[in-house]
Parts: structure tokens; sequence; C-alpha cells
């Protein structure tokens, strides 16, 4: 048995003391969310509370093979995913988004059940791309049970000089974008 499912152990009873859990998976882009305001923002509207691993430079795939042990050890009741910008000058848009899809089952087979899949951010070369990508994840939000968080409010003054990763502004929107989601979600 795990031991955080054994009644009166500490991680257990700190896990309903806190609420729901929601973890935040993906590659660097919400890397630099300032999770302490963050937390803030979900304890105060949702007795809620977070946590992020950041995995630069996965692909969708990778992030699928990375995000097990998080699944079993942390045993989220919500996670968002935020992945698919470091492969989408190699791969197509329908392979990003199965492998996208691949993640979004197996935090299912591990129990989460609310699921977000955040929209892959602006990249000004590949505008194309990530436009069908992020309308395949929309069109598979009801066939595969997961939320999609819009982050169409991102432009390209919230880039920085790699034209890439977000700044100050950009993250501020994308992490707003996520507490929006999370908020407009009744846990089930």
């Amino acid at each position: 048995m795990n031991p955080k499912l054994i009644p009166g152990n500490s991680s257990y009873s700190e896990i309903v003391k806190k609420g729901q859990k929601v973890l935040i998976l993906g590659d660097s882009i919400p890397s630099r969310i300032e999770m302490r305001e963050f937390n803030h923002c979900l304890k105060e509207r949702m007795n809620s509370h977070s946590i992020r691993k950041s995995f630069p430079g996965a692909t969708p795939l990778e992030l699928a093979h990375y995000c097990i042990p998080t699944l079993i050890k942390e045993m989220p009741d919500a996670v968002i995913i935020h992945v698919g910008i470091n492969c989408i000058k190699s791969e197509n848009p329908s392979e990003i988004q199965q492998d996208i899809l691949k993640i979004v089952e197996i935090c299912q087979s591990y129990g989460v059940t609310d699921v977000f899949v955040s929209a892959v951010t602006i990249m000004d070369s590949f505008m194309t791309e990530i436009n069908s990508l992020n309308n395949l994840l929309i069109s598979s939000q009801f066939i595969y049970n997961f939320r999609y968080i819009c982050n169409a409010n991102i432009g390209r003054f919230d880039l920085w000089r790699d034209r890439i990763h977000l700044n100050n502004g950009g993250i501020k929107k994308l992490a707003n974008n996520f507490i929006n989601a999370i908020r407009h979600t009744s846990f089930s």
C-alpha cells in the first residue's frame, strides 16, 4: 500500500488540509511561473495548491515518459500539461497532438480526475504549425476528456529576444490562464 493512502500519515493529512493538488507538467515555458504567488491565488480562490515539474527541452513523447514517477509520487487531482514547442520544427502537428494525447491518457490512468492541456504559445516562425496543433487539440478535448486552456492573449510582445520563451508579462498571462481554467472547473 502506498504510504500516502494510510490514514494518519502526515503526508496524507497534509494533502487533506491543503485541498486539491494541481500538478503543472511542462517543458521550459511554464518553468518561470512564480509558484508562491500562483499557490497564493489557488489557495485564496479555491483551497488548492500546486507543484510544477518542468523538463526543459522535452518533447511531448519525452514528457510522457518523465511524468510517470511524478504522478505516482504526487497523486495530483488535476494536471496542467504545457508542451509541444520543442518539436514544432521537426514533427507535424498531428504527430505532436498524438503524443500530447498519450500524456493525457497516462494522467487519467494514474487517477487524475481533471486534465488540462495548455495551448502551445506563440513562435513567429512556426505560427501555421502552432495554430494547426492548437486546433487539433481543441477538436480532441471532448473525445479524450480534457480541458483546453487557450493562450490566445499571449502575443509577440510577450516573448524574450529568443522569440520562444515568455518574458515576465507573458509568464503572468500564462499563469493567469492556468488559474482561470482551474477556477472555472469544479473538481470531480
